[in-house]
């Protein structure tokens, strides 16, 4: 085999190797970041009602 030929082999092995990685980084990376949005958002949720619910209790009760 000529040894250019050998070079541009790996060299095309090499990088379809890279872009095959480098796509499934990007996937793993959207899940992750979706999961994080979502964890996020609930959060923030149970800190809102908690915070709301803690207030509603705090409120003076006039009785007459």
């Amino acid at each position: 085999m000529n040894p250019l030929l050998s070079t541009f082999v790996r060299l095309t092995l090499i990088i379809a190797a890279a872009l095959v990685g480098l796509l499934v980084l990007v996937l793993v990376l959207k899940v992750v970041i979706v999961a994080a949005l979502v964890a996020g958002v609930v959060v923030g949720g149970l800190f809102l009602y908690k915070l709301i619910r803690a207030r509603r209790g705090d409120v003076a009760v006039s009785r007459r």
